[in-house]
């Protein structure tokens, strides 16, 4: 993600697991010179690794640095909801980059039966307990993102290009803010056999340069329904070894 150092920032390891990676998670062919080493990443709701998870860490790690894969299935302590002592850690000494990735189930343009969110209500009905929530989550990504941008760390936003996440007020009021880029990137472009569109939003102004909107003329070999769609949340290595 090709952060750059930050005069108060700090790469000392917090109250997560993270150490230097082993010599062979290191790719000297991709990453000539290890570009990341002493670079810290915290990778929130990273996903299962033994699912295609944590691809982000991986990546980060590829290139040298040092990343803290964070997500519930990896470990109870690791609830969004519930590890603020993890965070005032991370405020009083963060690293580089911080990551988070919402979970989108109640962001969905696909929850139809019934509709959740609409485009006039993207907050949905605070009594639904599904979407309540997901608010939850949103409100607090939004809130973390900021203290780690005033304690001088980058952050990276994802989720689906359609997501409703991104028609929240505090999310909005995030896009606009001065130093903060908002990406396109559609997963075809990178070798998946479907569309699959996203969007990042970062204080990285280099990431920029990673969008691409689907130029293929034919349709997608892959439509992402049913099960199709929860096997591709887990991001392609192809996708984060270009954001990195």
């Amino acid at each position: 993600v090709r952060p750059e150092p930050h005069p108060r920032r700090s790469s000392a390891p917090s109250s997560s697991v993270a150490s230097p990676p082993d010599d062979d998670k290191v790719d000297e062919t991709l990453h000539p010179g290890r570009p990341l080493a002493g670079l810290r990443m915290v990778e929130s709701f990273a996903g299962n690794p033994e699912q295609g998870g944590c691809q982000l860490s991986s990546s980060w790690e590829k290139a040298g640095g040092i990343a803290a894969r964070r997500d519930i299935l990896i470990s109870a302590s690791h609830d969004f909801l519930r590890d603020q002592a993890f965070w005032d850690a991370e405020r009083r000494a963060p690293g580089d980059t911080a990551t988070f990735a919402p979970p989108c189930t109640s962001f969905s343009i696909a929850n139809t039966r019934p509709a959740l969110r609409s485009v006039e209500a993207p907050y949905g009905d605070p009594n639904n307990p599904k979407v309540a929530m997901g608010n939850r989550f949103a409100m607090l990504t939004v809130r973390r993102a900021l203290q780690m941008i005033a304690a001088g760390a980058h952050v990276l936003i994802e989720n689906p290009l359609m997501s409703y996440l991104w028609l929240l007020y505090e999310v909005q009021a995030m896009m606009g803010s001065v130093g903060m880029y908002l990406v396109r990137i559609d997963q075809c472009t990178v070798g998946t056999p479907y569309k699959k569109p996203q969007l990042w939003l970062t204080t990285i102004a280099d990431l920029q340069e990673d969008g691409a909107v689907c130029y293929h003329p034919a349709p997608h070999p892959e439509r992402l329904t049913g099960s199709k769609t929860r096997a591709s949340a887990p991001y392609p290595e192809s996708l984060t070894d270009l954001l990195i």
